[in-house]
């Protein structure tokens, strides 16, 4: 698979939770898209992050068509979306991601869900051997470039971290640190460490049960954006 797809019941066990996130978010009045994006090693973190921010940039442009509050963005994701959400929340036009279209409108978001993404591409401990030949060659300056935890500044959005104790692909420490980043410099953060699950939604550990499970989670980040982007 070579790009992260837009479409939320994909046929994995996480897809109907997600769906339940959307109609969640919709009940409560919000306004929910989603955008497809490459997969690295076939494209650079960077491209990820320059997709993104121009999303991002497109949806302010087209705020009056749309009926959206431009003032208002927060974004969520998993995994690699989980990557690029939290990218979005640290990296400021500076870092020279804003390129392309639309650049009369600033890419910053209001608030973030990180679900399990990788935050520091300097460390990839825990992960499978082969994990770390996706990211390249490199410093570790030039990885921290590309790292969430590279750019944690205050004033960053508030953010809400979530991630499975048993992550067999991401290893938790990466949660952990992006966590201890932001408190650390004054960023409103919630961590929530999910007990016995591995590297998603819906995985539990053979014989446990996962704490808080899937449905739970899915009120929790609700109930976040609700907190932090309706005023």
């Amino acid at each position: 698979m070579l790009v992260g797809t837009r479409i939320l019941e994909d046929g994995s066990a996480d897809g109907p939770y997600f769906a339940q996130l959307r109609s969640e978010l919709l009940g409560r009045g919000f306004i929910v898209g989603s955008i497809d994006y490459g997969l690295v090693p076939l494209y650079r973190s960077s491209d990820q992050i320059k997709a993104a921010k121009c999303a991002i940039r497109f949806l302010r442009a087209h705020a009056n068509e749309l009926g959206i509050d431009p003032q208002h963005i927060g974004v969520y994701g998993p995994s690699q979306g989980g990557y690029i959400s939290s990218m979005l929340g640290t990296v400021g036009p500076e870092a020279g991601y804003d390129v392309g279209q639309y650049l009369n409108q600033s890419s910053r978001v209001q608030a973030v869900v990180d679900m399990w993404g990788l935050t520091d591409l300097s460390n990839f401990s825990g992960s499978p051997w082969w994990f770390s030949l996706l990211a390249g060659n490199g410093t570790r300056a030039q990885f921290l470039s590309v790292s969430p935890v590279g750019h944690v500044a205050p004033g960053d959005p508030p953010f809400l971290i979530m991630h499975g104790t048993d992550d067999w692909m991401i290893a938790p420490h990466h949660s952990q640190e992006l966590a201890k980043s932001l408190h650390t410099v004054g960023v409103p953060v919630t961590l929530v460490m999910i007990q016995h699950d591995g590297h998603g939604l819906d995985m539990p550990t053979v014989g446990k049960t996962e704490q808080p499970g899937p449905a739970t989670v899915i009120q929790m980040i609700a109930d976040f954006f609700t907190r932090t982007l309706k005023h």
